[in-house]
């Protein structure tokens, strides 16, 4: 399935490593790169105090899903 800047995605499972923020199973995103065979998704996700805070991770298209 191709992906494209501006497309909503949430996450299929848990996105972590060693070079990436933890991005929980489920979040929503924002696919704001795509190319190369990975796309770059800026999430969404519950902040510290309560708020929301974003994060940028590049991932492979089959680690999210369009919503």
């Amino acid at each position: 399935m191709s992906m494209n800047v501006g497309d909503k995605v949430k996450a299929k499972t848990s996105i972590d490593g060693f070079t990436k923020q933890a991005v929980p199973a489920g979040s929503p995103g924002v696919v704001v790169r795509a190319g190369m065979g990975r796309v770059d998704v800026c999430f969404t996700l519950p902040g510290l105090a309560g708020g929301r805070r974003t994060v940028e991770v590049s991932v492979v298209p089959s680690a999210v899903v369009k919503v």
